[in-house]
């Protein structure tokens, strides 16, 4: 009489199969899945950064000066109208967060990216030049995504 089930062993070789084909596929779409993510938040956190960049520029070559006021816990970049006067100021907080508040009293934030520590406002040879230095950081499942944005914009005056 002929057995017609199968064996407990061909049961394992199966299953042991079918777990290392599925081990296989699943590491093709984590790691996959994961690299797709992180070019996404990079991409996002170099728009970010570039459109900082940009408002400052933008305010900064229209003026007449800048002043910056740095601190432990906040560094600000105060624009300086024709006559002197602030006319925008920009924050950054040691919380990571970029406002520009207007002499009206808007306020617009900026960012909530950036890394307080190694992001950098600097005042070159005496209000001749500004240089930006931003560290922008955003965290994802692999791990924090960073992106450093650098500009240098000169006033009018």
């Amino acid at each position: 009489m002929k057995n017609k089930g199968v064996s407990l062993t061909e049961v394992l070789v199966v299953l042991v199969i079918v777990g290392v084909a599925s081990a296989m596929v699943h590491t093709v779409f984590i790691t996959n899945f994961s690299a797709f993510n992180q070019r996404i938040a990079k991409a996002d956190l170099w728009q970010e950064g570039n459109r900082i960049v940009s408002r400052i520029s933008e305010d900064v070559r229209g003026s007449n000066g800048f002043e910056l006021n740095i601190s432990e816990t906040l560094k600000s970049l105060v624009v300086l109208d024709g006559l002197g006067a602030p006319f925008v100021t920009y924050n950054l907080s040691d919380a990571g967060q970029m406002d520009r508040v207007t002499t009206d009293g808007i306020v617009e934030v900026l960012s909530s990216s950036l890394n307080f520590d190694n992001s950098d406002l600097i005042d070159v040879d005496t209000q001749s030049a500004l240089r930006m230095e931003l560290l922008l950081r955003r965290p994802i499942f692999t791990g924090p995504v960073d992106v450093v944005v650098t500009s240098e914009v000169y006033p009018r005056n």
